[in-house]
């Protein structure tokens, strides 16, 4: 799935992986109140396995999608595409999970 991603995307693995850290890291920000918040949840290995299953779920409809246009598509358009079609991640929350991240 993840070659399919960069297909559309015409991304290197480097410049992807870059992505979804940058993702991970927006989404965290979001959920934490201050610096110390942050640093617990954004080293959460199993809150970051959590959050990545989501993203996957996303990325299969965006695959689905935009599979379609993917030769025709520019590398700008897809990548905003992509974004679009990854924003409900921002919508979820695992209380375990951070409440796990808060406790370590």
């Amino acid at each position: 799935m993840k070659n399919q991603v960069l297909t559309i995307l015409q991304m290197t693995p480097e410049a992807y992986d870059k992505l979804v850290m940058d993702m991970y890291f927006d989404w965290c920000a979001q959920k934490s109140h201050n610096q110390k918040s942050l640093q617990k949840v954004l080293t959460c290995g199993p809150l970051f396995n959590w959050w990545y299953k989501q993203l996957e779920t996303f990325e299969l409809h965006f695959i689905d999608d935009a599979k379609d246009y993917s030769s025709n598509i520019t590398q700008e358009a897809a990548v905003d595409y992509y974004r679009h079609s990854t924003k409900d991640i921002f919508k979820l929350f695992s209380k375990p999970l951070m409440k796990k991240a808060h406790d370590a």
